[in-house]
């Protein structure tokens, strides 16, 4: 390890210490984003017709931003996840590209960009036969000593589920937040036929059937 001169020593710490504050201000920023989507939501259930907008204007919010607020609040990612993609803005493209996989379709989770030289695992989400709404969801890792599939042992739902206490919660997303494990700065999903990504499903059935 280099040894570092005083004063870059103690601009190591002052930078360790602000990176660290910026840290917790992103994540309360994303806590305060959700907890107001939530109560927008919960407003919007309850509006009569012609009371959204005078609500709103009461509230100091701006539609557009309500909308936005809105929709990550039901999307039921966590906050974390939030902070981890980089924030409102980020959060909110990743939803605008995201989408289910038909009963054609499987979607590719890649936690590296998909480098085919990483050594990162992959997941793969695909839907359910014989439960509508429902998806199986599976884990990937190809190591020297041959294939480790991890995978839901019941398919999960893909609408988020309204919880007692405001929040939504969305089995796809948590299966795909436990995958990446907070490595959403090379996160990335791609939707592909289901024949392309037949090979790694018959990884998984073989592994389901063992």
């Amino acid at each position: 390890m280099t040894d570092l001169t005083n004063s870059l020593a103690d601009l190591a710490e002052r930078i360790k210490e602000s990176h660290a504050a910026f840290l917790a201000a992103q994540r309360m920023t994303a806590d305060k984003a959700l907890e107001t989507g939530r109560l927008l939501c919960r407003a919007k259930d309850e509006c009569k017709h012609g009371e959204w907008l005078p609500l709103l204007d009461r509230a100091g919010v701006g539609e557009r931003w309500a909308q936005h607020l809105m929709k990550i609040a039901r999307a039921g990612i966590k906050s974390e996840t939030v902070t981890a993609l980089g924030g409102i803005k980020a959060t909110l493209k990743v939803l605008a590209d995201f989408r289910l996989p038909t009963h054609d379709e499987v979607l590719v989770v890649s936690v590296d960009n998909f480098d085919q030289a990483s050594n990162e695992p992959m997941a793969i989400l695909w839907p359910s036969s014989d439960h509508r709404g429902f998806y199986h969801f599976a884990s990937i890792d190809s190591r020297d000593d041959g294939v480790e599939v991890h995978f839901l042992g019941k398919p999960t739902r893909a609408a988020p589920i309204l919880m007692s206490n405001g929040e939504f919660v969305s089995g796809v997303w948590l299966a795909i937040e436990q995958f990446a494990k907070g490595k959403f700065a090379t996160f990335d999903m791609q939707i592909v036929p289901a024949d392309v990504a037949a090979e790694y499903q018959e990884l998984v059935q073989e592994a389901m059937a063992a």
